[in-house]
This record gives structure tokens, sequence and C-alpha cells, in this order.
């Protein structure tokens, strides 16, 4: 067998162009690589069970429906917040809630950091804090739950529940109702999540089912 150096070397040129076009590439968006591989990534879990939905209070006429964001990559998920972002009746194309508001999380502390007026619409010097409206979720199987909306056994409305005092409402009867809320954070892309709300006629009857 007769060697051709020539060809030989041409295929050594061209691997070594290749590595070095590769090298090039990795330097340029290592750290774009590195987020991808550990970039926070969002689960969003829901359930008619506890601890997702619970009573309030001891008399058991006061429910909280919740869902857990789980955080399954291996960097922190940093500031981490839900809007709730548009409500339907189902198969219905016009919104009952189209103004989006940021959700609590469960057993939010209340933040000094963050005041409203005390008596609105009044704007006076009584100033009270609201619930803090972003957490960190650890990496790893991190979780945190957070507050969908709440019922009351004698109440007439679905009340989703602002970390700034800005609830939304909906009138509770024969409807179905379709929800979007936007998961958002500083370092990963928003994510939306739906679910329905079911059977609201009957206030210990309410469930809610991911889309």
């Amino acid at each position: 067998m007769v060697y051709n150096p020539q060809w030989i070397t041409a295929i050594a040129t061209s691997v070594l162009a290749f590595l070095t076009f590769i090298t090039i590439i990795i330097a340029l968006f290592k750290e774009d690589i590195l987020h991808y591989f550990h970039r926070p990534k969002i689960e969003t879990i829901i359930s008619n069970q506890n601890p997702f939905v619970i009573y309030g209070n001891r008399e058991k006429d006061l429910k909280y429906f919740r869902v857990k964001i789980k955080n399954i990559g291996k960097t922190v998920a940093k500031n981490c917040h839900l809007r709730l972002i548009v409500v339907y009746p189902w198969q219905n194309s016009r919104p009952v809630i189209s103004d989006p508001v940021t959700l609590k999380w469960a057993g939010s502390p209340l933040d000094s950091r963050y005041l409203i007026p005390a008596n609105r619409p009044t704007i006076n010097v009584n100033l009270k804090s609201i619930f803090k409206e972003k957490r960190d979720i650890p990496p790893f199987g991190g979780w945190e739950f957070c507050d969908l909306f709440k019922i009351t056994k004698g109440g007439h409305v679905i009340n989703f529940i602002s970390s700034q005092e800005e609830n939304r409402f909906l009138k509770r009867g024969n409807k179905n109702y379709l929800v979007y809320v936007n998961i958002i954070g500083d370092n990963f892309k928003p994510k939306i999540f739906s679910f329905i709300i079911k059977n609201n006629e009957d206030w210990d009857k309410i469930s809610i089912e991911k889309t």
C-alpha cells in the first residue's frame, strides 16, 4: 500500500482546524453552555389532597388550594414569583380576569421592605407590610408552596391571593374556569402552567385539574 503524505496532511489539517473551531466556540459560549447544563429546572405539581389543599382554621370553613414549585435543576432558582395571567370560563374565549397580579407564597412572612397605605385609596402615613413576593428555590429537588386561591364555606367567590393585597375574585356557580399562571425568576425562562377549577357550586367539592 502506498501512502500519500499530502492526503494524510490534508486530513490532519482539517481535523486540527475543526478542533480549533470547537475550542473557540466553547471559549466564546462557555457561560451559556454551563448555564444550560446547570440551569434551574422548574416543575409544577398540584393535587386535591393535603398538603396541596388545606383547611385554614379549626372550624374548617376556610380552604386553601396551593401549587408546589419544585426545582429539579442544579442551580438555585433566584427570585421566583408567580403571576396570575388570565382566567377564562371553560370553553369560552372571553376572560373574566385579565389583569395580572402576583400571587402569595404559602406561609410567606410580611416583609417591611414593601409597604402600602393601610387605608386605601386614602394615602396617609400609616403604612403596612405586604407579603414577600419573591423567593429563592434550592436545587436538587427543593420546593416551595404558593397559594393559588382560597374559598370559604359561606362565601360566594373564589379568591386569588395577591402578595400585594390586590386580590382577584371569581363568582362561584355552575361554571368551570381555565386559569393561566406564569412562573418567573431571574435565571430561568418564564414558564406557564394552566389548570381547571371544577365543581365550584359546592365549596367543599371544588377541585383543580392540570391541563
